[in-house]
């Protein structure tokens, strides 16, 4: 299946809006949404300045680089690797660098050289999948370099393998200096996804590898989970001069079970106006209510063509990302088309709560006829999704009506259809 995504900018690093095209449901029901744990905690503890708000946090971990006093020479004689889910990662020779620590936990590392990854789907149909892309049911590549994001124990497993090689640290800067661009090019597309661990009590181990294969090219290896399919292998690749990533794998290993949502929505009251220009600007008051306790970030399918201006909680204002002062970069290195909402506290199973939430943007495109379409596509996508709403202007001139255009206008979100009048 191809998938497109945006401007390709970050080369084969995995786009996470290329994970919602593909598998909506493999994210946790985004209204219908470890040691890391302690990142936040401990970066406020660290004896520098420390960053206090989460788009300082962000800051830091889009900034992190490899550690230069970090670099590991491997050679033959080590067995440094990897096990996750069905995949086995051997690093066999090269230069290994870890990424400088923040508030005590690293959370990536670097790899050039000679390694190998292998890893066998027991479903015949991801066999299948497989054979499609690769001409052959199993995941059986060489690589000459890696970029690793985790929230788990990689840099313990590693470490320890490192030191039972006998294989001692060494400051490299030649090393670094090369990874450098491309460390900081390729960061703001996890960096989110890191610190959501740190407003959870019950975190989901994430791993993520972008892999530069001897015969197939870059490709990536994700296993997640926060996700309903924690592993993934794909491809970005450029066709016609659009870009597309081709999901090579996507599935649950047996014995995982797949997350449970933490909140749920009760109820939305949506209140939109239609400038003459087609652009939108809107308030949705939504009614959530915990699934389960320890939870701080709500989850929300929502177009990355529009722009948050406030979400509150009764006179109270809340975090949420993005937002509008999400520079361009970091919303095109996001790439999916999902809103966080941060709680100011962790809720408690069975709390009520009620956002507001204010934006503007531009999601109409004229169809013709009258026909006004409304989705989260942009002009360097072609895939369409049905998740938002379409409204057909049937009759009336411009002019606002309870909020909306006037004339009768149908809209239809998530399958369910009303007709304002």
């Amino acid at each position: 299946m191809n998938l497109p995504h945006r401007d390709g900018r970050i080369e084969a690093t995995l786009p996470l809006h290329a994970q919602s095209h593909y598998t909506t449901g493999m994210w946790p029901r985004a209204l219908t949404f470890s040691p890391i744990v302690l990142l936040c905690a401990a970066l406020l503890n660290a004896q520098q300045a420390p960053p206090r708000e989460p788009r300082e946090l962000l800051a830091a971990l889009n900034r992190v680089q490899v550690d230069p006093a970090a670099v590991y020479k491997v050679d033959s004689s080590g067995r440094i690797e990897l096990r996750r889910g069905d995949a086995k990662l051997l690093f066999e020779e090269g230069y290994l660098g870890f990424f400088t620590s923040l508030g005590g936990h690293v959370t990536g590392a670097v790899f050039s050289g000679r390694g190998h990854i292998l890893a066998i789907p027991r479903d015949p149909v991801e066999k299948q999948q497989l054979a499609r892309f690769l001409g052959a049911p199993v995941i059986d590549q060489d690589f000459s370099s890696a970029y690793l994001r985790f929230t788990d124990d990689t840099e313990s497993e590693l470490r320890g393998d490192l030191q039972s090689a006998h294989i001692e640290p060494q400051t490299n800067n030649a090393f670094t200096g090369g990874w450098q661009a491309a460390v900081l090019s390729r960061n703001s597309a996890h960096s989110f996804r890191i610190l959501a661990e740190s407003y959870s009590q019950t975190p989901h181990p994430y791993f993520t590898a972008t892999l530069g294969g001897v015969s197939q090219g870059s490709f990536d290896f994700v296993y997640d989970l926060e996700r309903e399919e924690p592993q993934l292998f794909g491809q970005v690749r450029k066709v016609g001069g659009l870009d597309y990533y081709d999901v090579w794998s996507s599935y649950c290993p047996p014995g995982i079970r797949a997350p449970t949502a933490a909140f749920r929505a009760l109820s939305y009251r949506i209140e939109t106006t239609v400038h003459p220009d087609n652009s939108i600007s809107g308030v949705s008051v939504v009614h959530v209510r915990a699934a389960q306790s320890g939870e701080r970030l709500i989850p929300f399918q929502f177009s990355r063509l529009l722009n948050v201006e406030a979400v509150t909680a009764g006179t109270e204002p809340l975090f949420s990302f993005p937002d509008n002062s999400t520079t361009r970069e970091e919303r095109a290195a996001s790439g999916n088309d999902l809103l966080y909402v941060l709680l100011p506290r962790p809720a408690s199973a069975g709390d009520d709560i009620e956002l507001t939430i204010r934006y503007h943007g531009n999601v109409i495109r004229n169809a013709g006829n009258g026909v006004l379409f409304v989705g989260s596509r942009d002009k360097n996508r072609r895939t369409r999704r049905w998740r938002h709403a379409y409204w057909a202007l049937e009759d009336g001139e411009a002019g606002e009506r309870r909020g909306i255009q006037s004339g009768r206008v149908c809209v239809c979100v998530a399958g369910r259809q009303r007709l304002l009048r």
